[in-house]
């Protein structure tokens, strides 16, 4: 069973398309009663802020159009190995 779900996001991407559509598919999460999570990578603090989530398990590491897969690294290793969670990554049309 899914209970805890990390997403994320960056600024301003595709007139704030993946955002908007991010923030419609933790909607539909959140009414089926799962937790959802947002990190913005794009934040200054970003690495500090995943720190701060690791005491959290998640389920799933959910993106779209691969954000925080291509090169992003906490700790010298890739995020979902970081996050020990299994990263989805869904490619969509803005």
């Amino acid at each position: 069973m899914i209970n805890n779900i990390l997403m994320f996001k960056r600024n301003s991407v595709c007139y704030d398309t993946l955002n908007i559509f991010t923030d419609k598919v933790a909607s539909l999460f959140k009414a089926k009663g799962i937790n959802v999570d947002f990190i913005d990578l794009t934040a200054a603090d970003v690495e500090e802020r995943i720190t701060e989530y690791t005491s959290n398990k998640y389920d799933a590491i959910i993106a779209f159009n691969s954000l925080g897969q291509h090169g992003f690294k906490v700790n010298g290793q890739y995020l979902s190995d970081y996050m020990g969670a299994p990263f989805y990554d869904y490619i969509v049309d803005h």
